[in-house]
């Protein structure tokens, strides 16, 4: 089935809420920003990120400061993660 004639639940929400960027989307296949994030969620996304980017730095073999990680959220995941049992943070062959 072509793509022109695919329409799912999100693009018929996506049509009938603001055509002109359903053909930003959708037929010219640009990219168009989403609504801003309130202030809770836009922090919970920063720290998850920081989290992953830890999370990279350790499998990639990369020293991590743990005193940069502050006292908070971040530090009691990083904790958790140490706690969890991977193989020092390095992939093990499968």
């Amino acid at each position: 089935m072509s793509d022109a004639l695919m329409v799912s639940r999100g693009r018929l929400e996506a049509f009938l809420t603001c055509r002109h960027c359903y053909v930003l989307r959708y037929v010219l296949h640009l990219p168009w920003p989403s609504q801003p994030l309130d202030a809770k969620t836009d922090g919970a996304l920063t720290l998850g990120q920081q989290f992953h980017q830890l999370l990279e730095r350790r499998f990639l073999g990369v020293s991590i400061d743990e005193g940069s990680l502050g006292s908070g959220r971040l530090r009691s995941w990083w904790a958790a993660f140490e706690q969890s049992g991977l193989p020092n943070g390095r992939f093990s062959s499968l």
